[in-house]
Formats: structure tokens, C-alpha cells, sequence
């Protein structure tokens, strides 16, 4: 955030509007020559610079890899049919991509609420499956892939919650 403050402060300084469209769109660093000109980044040095790093437990680096796999598998298949599908179909579809796209980088952060989020979507995907099986009449094996995947994330999830407890979260 500090960086788009700095740029909302640089805009300030910059009377001409041309040369604010320009401050926008030019690389980084871009300033007006009566503003100084062009301004380096600073040298990143090995013993100042700090990588971003989240330690995350094996255990949650497996959980995330296995929500992400069935997440791609999921959106491999509805990309292949996108077109069986109305607008609101994709809408909802994409939404809950995207949902556990979110869940799978936020688990790494440990995030408060992130715990209700994923235990929310452990609950709503699985139902979700089963009521479009019954209305859509699939087969009825998707009621026990439903169940499967209800058990295996509701077991692997609640374990790294009660193994995790004195992870500190942000």
C-alpha cells in the first residue's frame, strides 16, 4: 500500500496533467525533468534484502496441493464443457474457482477467517455436488464422490486445525 501512496503524494507534485498520464504510464521511476528525472531503485543487497517467506507446515503445504490439484482437474473439466453450460452456470462455476483459488493461497497465510472460508467450502461443494446429481439426474456416483471428498477434506482439514492450534494467526 505504501507504494500507491507514494505515487498518490508524486501526483501531487506533478502540476501538468500530460506529465501525470505519463508519470502512470511510463516504467517505473519516471519523473518530470523539473522534478529530478528518472529515479533508480535502490541496489538490493544480500545481507538488507528480506525475501517473503510463510512458513507453512507439511502437512498444510499437502492439504493446499491436494485442493489445488482437484481444483485444476475441476476447472479442466468445466473448460472442456463450457459450452453445455448457460451464463449463470459459468458465473457460478467461476465463482467457486475462484473461491478456492482464494482459500488455497490464503490457508498458507493463516488467516483467521480463512478457517471459517474453508470449512464453509468444505461443506457447501460437496452438498452443492449432491443436490446437482439429484436435480440433473447424474449418475449416482457422484453422490459418493461428493461423500469422499466431504470425508477426506472434513478429516485432513480438521487434523491440521487441532495439530496447528498454537500456530499463531494473524
Amino acid at each position: 500500500m505504501s507504494h500507491y501512496a507514494d505515487m498518490a503524494a508524486d501526483l501531487k507534485r506533478i502540476p501538468y496533467w500530460r506529465d501525470r498520464i505519463k508519470y502512470l504510464f511510463m516504467k517505473p521511476g519516471w519523473l518530470p525533468d523539473y522534478l529530478g528525472g528518472y529515479r533508480r531503485p535502490p541496489e538490493v543487497d544480500r545481507e538488507t534484502c528480506q525475501k517473503y517467506d510463510t512458513p507453512a507446515p507439511m502437512a498444510l503445504n499437502l492439504y493446499v496441493l491436494f485442493q489445488y490439484v482437484l481444483c485444476l482437474v475441476g476447472t479442466a473439466v468445466f473448460l472442456f464443457n463450457a459450452n453445455q453450460f448457460s451464463l449463470g452456470e459459468k458465473s457460478i462455476v467461476t465463482a467457486l474457482i475462484t473461491i478456492t483459488v482464494v482459500n488455497c493461497g490464503v490457508l498458507f497465510e493463516q488467516r483467521r477467517w480463512v478457517r471459517v472460508a474453508e470449512w464453509a467450502r468444505i461443506l457447501v461443494y460437496p452438498a452443492l455436488l449432491a443436490v446437482l446429481t439429484f436435480m440433473n439426474g447424474w449418475s449416482p456416483i457422484w453422490y459418493l464422490i461428493a461423500l469422499l471428498y466431504f470425508i477426506v477434506s472434513t478429516t485432513w482439514f480438521y487434523s491440521l486445525h487441532r495439530r496447528h492450534e498454537d500456530v499463531q494467526m494473524a
